[in-house]
């Protein structure tokens, strides 16, 4: 079993909306992203959010807090960065069965891949969400680059 979740109404937009129809107790239960892993379900991120980047779902599922309020919510269901980045990269490969040729760096592999504005795994959380590409690289070609970025 495979999942995608969409991380932008749920954890962002209507978090404390859905949180406020269910006893605290029940908050993990808002995509409890920490729990499927546990039982050995792959999560995947997405966004139909424009702009499109993924650096949003990543960030919504380490802090789990509604834009409005600034709430944290379903504390336990928080994913370390690294995680994130997990389900982002690795595991939308695995999503869509091409895991052998994308998702990780690894020779052999399709060199695909982005230069973080910020390092996600230090940066403050609340610039987490700030995160661009600097520089995207596709198929080992550079087809993105900020002004201020040099390789």
């Amino acid at each position: 079993l495979v999942l995608t979740t969409h991380t932008n109404g749920y954890l962002y937009k209507a978090l404390e909306t859905t949180a406020s129809k269910l006893k605290p107790e029940q908050y993990d239960d808002i995509v409890p992203l920490n729990s499927l892993r546990e039982a050995g379900v792959t999560a995947s991120l997405a966004t139909d959010n424009t702009p499109i980047s993924l650096w949003y779902p990543v960030a919504q599922t380490v802090a789990r807090k509604d834009f409005k309020t600034h709430r944290m919510f379903g504390e336990k269901q928080a994913l370390s960065r690294m995680e994130a980045l997990r389900c982002a990269t690795f595991n939308g490969a695995y999503l869509t069965f091409d895991e052998a040729k994308k998702g990780s760096l690894e020779p052999g592999k399709f060199a695909d891949l982005t230069v973080p504005t910020a390092d996600p795994l230090t940066v403050a959380e609340d610039k987490l969400f700030e995160t661009k590409a600097a520089m995207t690289m596709v198929g080992g070609k550079i087809v993105h680059e900020t002004s201020d970025w040099h390789a």
